[in-house]
């Protein structure tokens, strides 16, 4: 099946907003929920991508809306016209996104899970074998690349400790 083209038909974005146990202090501001950003892509043969980025506009310059807008009016359909298949002609396509990385990432993450899918392997050992450098295809990924993490707004010790209270 890898060889037939493969074009996005149709998706769904999903907004959650998500309240959180107890807000969240960063520099200059605190959160009490969070925005999450869900997109599912279905394709031409029956696949289906998700990808999610949780929206913080005073990190990513980005808002919800903005995001939302930028992947239902212009880049995804766009898209419909690509074949992911074609590295290249996505990551140009994706290039001519100027307004909104979160679109691009969020596009190439549904992109890189539907592959994954067409390949019949898991997203992660599929990413590897596709990586553009052969050292990254000869080896396995790391165990530790199951798990990652930012630790940004504090001591370590005191942000694990505010973990297991959230």
């Amino acid at each position: 099946m890898a060889g037939a083209l493969l074009h996005i038909e149709s998706w769904r974005i999903h907004v959650l907003a998500i309240g959180l146990k107890a807000p969240v202090r960063w520099a200059g501001h605190s959160e009490s929920q969070i925005e999450v950003v869900l997109l599912d892509l279905r394709t031409s043969n029956g696949a289906r991508g998700v990808s999610e980025m949780t929206v913080r506009p005073k990190w990513h310059g980005e808002t919800t809306a903005g995001l939302v807008e930028a992947l239902n009016e212009r880049l995804l359909p766009q898209l419909r016209d690509v074949d992911l298949h074609d590295q290249i002609a996505f990551i140009h396509t994706l290039s001519g996104e100027t307004q909104s990385a979160l679109a691009r990432a969020l596009a190439d993450m549904a992109r890189e899970d539907i592959l994954a899918q067409v390949a019949n392997l898991p997203l992660q050992d599929n990413m590897v074998r596709s990586a553009p450098f052969a050292s990254a295809r000869d080896r396995p990924a790391p165990a530790s690349a199951r798990f990652s993490c930012t630790i940004t707004r504090s001591d370590p010790q005191a942000m694990a400790q505010e973990a297991e209270y959230l």
